[in-house]
């Protein structure tokens, strides 16, 4: 009998796994598992998608003579090879040799339910017999409850929960296919594949306060990540709220770091590890902390999020989401004036909002920056600063001062997020102090080479005639974060322009002042950089703002 190609190449050159890509779902087969998929025979559909070849045990169709050739095996595993064409070529297999599933389905582990190979189709005959073989083997095995087939995000969700099980023990555990094919038969695998594999995984978030552990998911993960990463998390772990064996190797270093507050080392987040996390600072109240934190909130803000998560102009998210039912059930003020997760925040007007009595203000922060949320770039660059001091503070001293979910905060005291205009927001406002960077040693500096420091906040003003030629136009200017010096070159991120330099900023101004505007008769009709510079426009260094350190640290 030949031997199956997929494990000839893992004894060749070692590959270590081998990805289908697909939305929101991984399946991978490891070389580590090579003698225990030999024994469970149960890798029809994986070596029907690693090898070229026809499978005697898959393809009752037409000959293989008829259909296109398909690529060299290493030219499919390249990570740039389109594997949907691989899934088209198993969904057209599938419907061809599978009958409708029947109405107990095989749970992959023992011997099917009574039924004939031509009822099981060309994925019968052999794999029976070896999956008998492998149950005589392995009678411990517990079997799982006949079922009937599970739907496509089922499927998805039975191998999310395999692989997010702590990975301490993997020769414990099928991988892959393998581990879907024994949760859920070999039908269910062909189910999966037939049906254009998954969509999004719909799994519910874990309830608020509930103890997080490994498989916990949703908004308080992705808080937890974010609090891990700011205590020095190594490596940094993905923001993506899922709680897997690196973030809970994170959760157990903190314990460890903290076992003078008595906490027991778990790599769960129980109530004890709840607190100490509320009380601990993130960074230390000094100006480098402070404007890196900033810096990176900014950086955060920008990152593509979905319907749901992520910051947004409002015309983004209605050219990208506007037809979906997210979309739909913002109303048009929420396009018009902003939109801030209600559940903590009151819309006081454009871009304002301010924290509802009794929430938390820590908790309130995080959702206005992890989103759903629509807002200006003025509000945003706000927030980030307020974030970096929550991060300074910790989340109980921020609570006592910005609004707490135990204790009654006044109106004019609780956390508001709003356009700084001329320093009257009453929050931000407080923590911040204007700098003008033409007065620091050396002068205003040139073009990518300026007196200014991570964190710091600067305007970058338009043609001073931009909003006569453009009124509706959303280009008057940009309010930046500075990010530093990155690859020789100083970088700046404002809302919608990540890292980028001065100049490209200055570009984009020049770009979209010469757009045609109907009716504009005056001059000047275009611009360059130079007469932007030469009229006022440009970077405004005596509009800086930058944190209040001194502020910030007499509020511990």
């Amino acid at each position: 009998m030949a031997r199956d190609p997929l494990l000839e190449l893992a004894d060749r050159h070692r590959f270590r796994e081998v990805v289908h890509e697909a939305p929101e779902l991984e399946v991978r087969a490891e070389t580590d598992a090579v003698d225990q998929r030999r024994d469970a025979g149960s890798l029809a559909v994986t070596a029907a998608a690693g090898s070229g070849r026809p499978d005697s045990r898959l393809d009752r169709g037409p000959s293989s003579a008829s259909s296109r050739p398909m690529p060299p095996l290493a030219d499919r595993l390249s990570p740039d090879y389109d594997h949907s064409r691989i899934a088209r070529r198993l969904a057209d297999r599938s419907r061809r040799t599978l009958r409708p599933p029947p109405a107990v389905a095989h749970d992959g582990i023992g011997p099917p339910a009574k039924r004939s190979d031509r009822a099981e189709g060309s994925m019968g005959r052999g794999l029976i017999h070896r999956q008998a073989s492998m149950a005589a083997q392995a009678p411990q095995r517990a079997r799982q409850p006949t079922s009937t087939p599970l739907a496509p995000v089922d499927l998805a969700d039975r191998l999310a929960d395999h692989r997010d099980a702590d990975r301490s023990a993997p020769s414990a555990r099928p991988a892959g296919l393998l581990a879907l094919q024994q949760l859920a038969g070999n039908r269910a695998v062909a189910q999966l594949l037939s049906g254009g594999v998954v969509a999004q995984r719909q799994r519910r978030p874990t309830p608020p306060g509930s103890a997080l552990r490994v498989g916990s998911r949703g908004p308080e993960v992705t808080d937890l990540q974010q609090k891990l990463n700011g205590f020095g998390a190594s490596p940094r772990l993905a923001v993506d709220g899922k709680f897997g064996p690196r973030t809970r190797r994170a959760v157990l270093r903190f314990q460890a770091a903290h076992a003078a507050d008595h906490l027991r080392q778990t790599g769960e987040i129980d109530s004890e590890t709840r607190s100490v996390l509320a009380a601990t600072p993130e960074i230390s109240a000094d100006e480098r902390e402070l404007g890196r934190r900033i810096a990176d909130n900014m950086e955060l803000a920008n990152q593509r999020g979905t319907e749901d998560s992520g910051i947004y102009y409002a015309e983004n998210y209605r050219r990208r989401y506007g037809r979906t039912a997210r979309g739909r059930s913002l109303t048009p003020d929420d396009y018009r004036m902003g939109y801030a997760d209600p559940v903590y925040f009151e819309r006081l007007g454009y871009w304002d909002w301010r924290l509802r009595a009794g929430v938390s203000a820590a908790a309130g922060l995080r959702s206005f920056m992890r989103g759903l949320t629509i807002a200006e770039c003025n509000s945003v660059a706000g927030a980030a600063y307020m974030d970096a001091v929550r991060a300074a503070l910790g989340d109980r001293r921020f609570d006592d001062r910005y609004g707490s979910a135990d204790r009654t905060v006044a109106p004019d005291r609780r956390l508001q997020i709003s356009p700084m205009t001329e320093g009257t927001d009453p929050t931000v406002g407080s923590i911040v102090a204007g700098v003008d960077a033409r007065t620091r040693p050396g002068g205003p500096g040139s073009i990518g080479h300026r007196p200014v420091r991570v964190g710091e906040w600067y305007y970058f003003q338009n043609h001073p005639k931009y909003p006569s030629k453009h009124p509706t136009g959303s280009w008057q200017g940009e309010n930046a974060i500075y990010l530093g010096v990155r690859g020789g070159e100083q970088r700046w991120s404002g809302f919608g322009a990540s890292n980028v330099t001065e100049r490209y900023m200055l570009n984009k101004l020049v770009q979209f002042y010469n757009r045609p505007s109907p009716g504009w008769t005056d001059t000047p009709q275009l611009i360059t950089v130079e007469s932007l510079l030469r009229d006022g426009g440009g970077l405004l260094l005596e509009s800086g703002t930058q944190v209040d350190v001194s502020g910030v640290r007499g509020m511990l």
